[in-house]
């Protein structure tokens, strides 16, 4: 196991170079690694979670948001009967 690898699993500051020595290592230690700590803290299911965007309205300020409202995007509604028409009929 690289230094580099074992000084980040046990939770110390890595330096530019020690970063860079973990990218360039080969085989599959720093990816069983990676493994084992999401295991620790997700456990065996990691879950995923998605929006379903009706507007491009919103107001609120999420800086890493698409529609954040600083951006000048002409917004756009779609009517819930017109939503529901489509989906039933299938259109993309």
């Amino acid at each position: 196991m690289p230094t580099s690898l074992a000084r980040l699993l046990q939770g110390e500051h890595l330096e530019e170079e020690q970063f860079l020595e973990l990218l360039s290592c080969e085989g599959d230690e720093v990816e069983k690694a990676a493994g084992a700590v999401a295991k620790e803290h997700f456990g065996r299911e990691i879950k995923l979670r998605g929006l379903i965007e009706i507007s491009n309205y919103c107001r609120s300020d999420c800086y890493y948001c698409g529609i954040f409202p600083i951006i000048v995007v002409p917004t756009a509604t779609i009517v819930v009967s017109v939503l529901l028409i489509e989906q039933l009929i299938g259109i993309d």
